[in-house]
C-alpha cells in the first residue's frame, strides 16, 4: 500500500514537471488580452491627435491637464509601443512601468469618476470603425439618422434627422411651434439635442464628443440620392465627405459655423 502511494506521488510529480513547460501560457494569455486594449486606446488617440491634445488640455469639457501636447504624445506613444511589446513579449517589464503610470493618471483623472469606457472604445473596434458614433446616436428615439463631420478639426459636429413625432413633443415642451423649421435652430433646442447626443456617446472616447449640431426633418433616402442602395450615407472616396448633396439640408451652415 505504501509503495502504491509512492508511485502515485512520483507520477504526480512527473506530471507537474511536464506541466511546468506550459507555465508561459498564463502570462501569454494576459499579454494577448491587453494588446487590443492598449492598441485601441493608442490608435484612437493617434487618429484624432489634435482633438486628443485639445481634450487633454481643455479645463471646461476636457481633462485640463498641463502641457497637453506632451501628455497626449506620451500617452499615445506609451499605449502603442506598449501594445507592440506585449504582443512580441519584448521588454515587457520595462514598458510595464510607463503603462502603469498612464493607467494611474487615467484612473485618477477620468475612469474613477466616469468609468472605464470614458476613454476605451466600448466596442473594442480595431478596424473599419467608421459610423459607430452615428449608429449610437441613431439609437436614440429622438434621432432617425446622423452624420458626424469635422474629423481632423478642433471639434466634431453632427447633422441629425429628427423623428417627426419626437420633434413635435420636444417643441411643445419648449413652447415652440413644431411646424416652424426655424425653431430647429433655437438655442434651447440645440442645447437639448447636444444633451441627448452626449448621453448617446458617453461610452465613446472623450475626444469623440460632439460640440455643434444642426437638425433637419427631411430624411435621407435612396430616392433623393443621399443614400446608397445599401442604405449608407453617401460619402466621397477616401476620408473626405461629399458635402455637396447636403448643402440644402443644413450642412453648409454647420461647416460654416452658422448655428
Amino acid at each position: 500500500m505504501r509503495r502504491g502511494h509512492v508511485q502515485i506521488l512520483q507520477t504526480w510529480n512527473a506530471l507537474m514537471e511536464r506541466l511546468r513547460e506550459l507555465d508561459f501560457l498564463a502570462p501569454l494569455a494576459v499579454r494577448l488580452y491587453l494588446v487590443p486594449v492598449f492598441f485601441a486606446a493608442g490608435r484612437n488617440k493617434l487618429t484624432g491627435f489634435e482633438n486628443t491634445v485639445e481634450w487633454f488640455g481643455n479645463p471646461d469639457w476636457g481633462l485640463g491637464l498641463p502641457a497637453p501636447f506632451l501628455m497626449a504624445l506620451m500617452a499615445t506613444a506609451t499605449e502603442l509601443v506598449g501594445a507592440l511589446c506585449l504582443l512580441l513579449g519584448v521588454g515587457v517589464r520595462v514598458v510595464a512601468l510607463p503603462l502603469m503610470f498612464v493607467m494611474l493618471v487615467a484612473a485618477v483623472t477620468v475612469h474613477g469618476e466616469n468609468g472605464w469606457f470614458a476613454i476605451a472604445d466600448p466596442a473594442m473596434c480595431l478596424f473599419h470603425c467608421d459610423g459607430l458614433e452615428e449608429a449610437a446616436i441613431a439609437l436614440d428615439p429622438l434621432f432617425e439618422q446622423a452624420l458626424i463631420v469635422g474629423e481632423g478639426e478642433a471639434y466634431l459636429s453632427a447633422l441629425v434627422v429628427l423623428n417627426g413625432e419626437e420633434w413635435v413633443t420636444l417643441a411643445k415642451e419648449l413652447n415652440l411651434d413644431p411646424f416652424d423649421k426655424q425653431n430647429l435652430n433655437n438655442k434651447k433646442v440645440q442645447q437639448h439635442l447636444l444633451k441627448h447626443i452626449k448621453e448617446c456617446l458617453k461610452d465613446f472616447p472623450g475626444y469623440a464628443k460632439i460640440r455643434r449640431v444642426t437638425a433637419i426633418l427631411d430624411p435621407w433616402t435612396v430616392e433623393n440620392d443621399l443614400m446608397t442602395p445599401t442604405l449608407k450615407i453617401k460619402r466621397a472616396k477616401g476620408t473626405m465627405f461629399d458635402f455637396s448633396p447636403f448643402f440644402g439640408l443644413g450642412i453648409f451652415a454647420l461647416l460654416g459655423g452658422v448655428a
